[in-house]
């Protein structure tokens, strides 16, 4: 089994119920494969979202390794933007993230496959919701902010606590605020 390295869509899509990241984590723990969340991902993933949110992402980074990219990968990093001709701040997260799992031979998971797919890095898609109703997910006009859907939270307490690699650096310890 490759380690999976979380993209930031999985992290927040899990802080927000959406079933398809939900199912996506509870295979991932059940077959105990190393999960990873990397730089880019923890300082995306936490950079909005309501409080709630954010504790719930804190929790999923807390139950995971952290990795980050050394100076090989930002190499690649930045030789991958580089070559695809995609070197606007948008592409900067996702080429960093690329770059560590290409550093850590991981696999992405992710909502956005094709991103990653055009670097060359494997990738494990999952989808944002359940078909037909997009699970009630919806943008209030005007605020751009996603709306809960209704019914009971998937899952928000702390995940299983994995063991760490030796050698790998601990998780960043957050201050609480």
């Amino acid at each position: 089994m490759s380690p999976k390295l979380l993209d930031t869509t999985i992290l927040v899509d899990h802080s927000i119920d959406l079933p398809g990241a939900v199912a996506m984590l509870e295979r991932l723990f059940a077959e105990g494969d190393d999960l990873l969340v990397c730089d880019a991902v923890v300082a995306e993933a936490l950079s909005k979202g309501t409080d709630e949110e954010r504790r719930t992402i804190g929790n999923l980074i807390d139950a995971v390794e952290y990795v980050a990219a050394d100076p090989r990968a930002a190499t690649w990093a930045g030789e991958a933007r580089r070559l695809r001709g995609a070197t606007g701040p948008r592409t900067l997260g996702d080429a960093l993230i690329a770059a560590v799992a290409w550093s850590y031979s991981a696999t992405v998971v992710t909502r956005n496959p094709d991103d990653f797919v055009q670097m060359g890095v494997p990738v494990l898609g999952t989808t944002r919701t359940s078909p037909p109703d997009h699970a009630g997910i919806r943008d209030p006009p005007g605020t751009g902010r996603r709306t809960r859907p209704s019914g009971p939270p998937r899952f928000h307490g702390q995940w299983p606590a994995r063991p760490r690699r030796p050698g790998r650096a601990p998780a960043p310890q957050r201050r609480t605020m």
